[in-house]
């Protein structure tokens, strides 16, 4: 990963990475949901993300693409499947 100071989700070199910084964390998901838009009655699925030395949690995703809603919420990224 070259962008070591992102945090969030971003497109790079074909996938989709994650990075939050959870020092105290035993555990960091990524929940994954099918379609254009987080439906809380639609199947999930867990991807867990790999503990950095730092604090930081971090994984790489492929077959993703990121939606941003509108110019005040988080971005979100989709599984396009």
């Amino acid at each position: 990963m070259t962008s070591y100071h992102t945090i969030g989700a971003w497109k790079e070199n074909g996938e989709t990475h994650f990075r939050v910084w959870a020092p105290h964390a035993q555990k960091v998901d990524v929940l994954i949901q099918q379609g254009p838009q987080w439906d809380f009655d639609s199947e999930t699925r867990e991807e867990a993300l790999s503990r950095e030395t730092d604090g930081y949690w971090s994984v790489g995703l492929s077959g993703m693409t990121r939606f941003h809603p509108d110019n005040h919420n988080a971005s979100v990224v989709v599984d396009p499947e």
